[in-house]
């Protein structure tokens, strides 16, 4: 039951995972519950198969005995067809990989999907770029143009989630290192965030 969630998942639940019914109304759990499992059993083709895998899918769900990931839980039954939360996207050592990828990942971004990338393959910063004469930029500068990217596409109230890693061998891992030890606006505001839900989860505001 819906009253069975503790004040923060209920909270969470009705900032990302609920949807609007024709009503108006926000969905409960349990109608959250049935919608997944009327879609996940979609699968199944034999009729009498599919209606004893909607109400097992449904059961199992809204007794949190199983519980999708989230865009499952999100997306299932609505026109954004995504289910996956997590996708892994090459970087090669050019403009157009690189760009490749970036446009790729903001499309995955608007679907609310997540990406991890390792950006090691990219030279370092400063080493020659012979066909223009001039210096590379190095894989971080590329790193804020993906960070910015996932700040600007968002969907459901979801902000592009991502991870970048480098090689510990890569000419620029102190640089790497450093950058990410270093809280820029944009982190100094997200853990503004994250302080303010704490102490209004510790009040009982949740």
């Amino acid at each position: 039951m819906s009253e069975d969630l503790s004040p923060t998942a209920q909270k969470i639940f009705k900032a990302k995972y609920a949807k609007t019914l024709p009503n108006g109304k926000i969905e409960e759990w349990e109608q959250t519950a049935a919608r997944v499992g009327e879609y996940v059993a979609r699968a199944e083709k034999d009729p009498n198969k599919y209606l004893q895998c909607v109400a097992d899918f449904t059961k199992l769900i809204s007794d949190r005995v199983f519980i999708p990931g989230g865009r499952v839980l999100a997306n299932s039954g609505t026109d954004i067809k995504n289910l996956f939360n997590c996708f892994v996207m090459p970087i090669e050592d050019s403009r157009e990989s690189i760009y490749d990828t970036l446009k790729k990942a903001a499309e995955i971004f608007a679907w609310g999907g997540g990406i991890g990338y390792n950006f090691s393959k990219i030279r370092a910063e400063g080493a020659p770029v012979k066909t223009t004469g001039g210096k590379a930029s190095g894989p971080v500068s590329f790193m804020e143009l993906f960070d910015t990217t996932g700040e600007v596409i968002s969907q459901a109230s979801r902000r592009g989630a991502q991870m970048g890693i480098l090689n510990c061998d890569h000419p620029d891992i102190m640089k790497f290192i450093e950058h990410k030890n270093a809280l820029n606006t944009r982190n100094k505001r997200i853990m503004a965030e994250v302080e303010k839900a704490y102490a209004e989860d510790e009040v009982g505001m949740w």
